[in-house]
């Protein structure tokens, strides 16, 4: 019985990724914490493991949006 929601959601995203078309913008915090170790394994400072996620998700979010930084 648990695939029904499962299959919800996901039609849900997929129906608002099609449609979602608004501009979007990322704020970095540039702040002295981000230089602290981050929740990674490799002990990266957090301000890395923020430019990382963002280099992952980038090319997914600019198919359907203008992003700006």
């Amino acid at each position: 019985m648990r695939i029904l929601p499962l299959a919800l959601t996901i039609a849900a995203s997929t129906a608002a990724a099609e449609t979602c078309s608004r501009d979007a913008m990322l704020v970095f915090d540039g702040s002295g914490s981000m230089l602290e170790t981050g929740f990674d394994m490799a002990g990266r400072p957090k301000i890395e493991e923020a430019r990382l996620a963002v280099a992952q998700a980038a090319p997914q979010i600019t198919k359907t949006r203008a992003l700006g930084l």
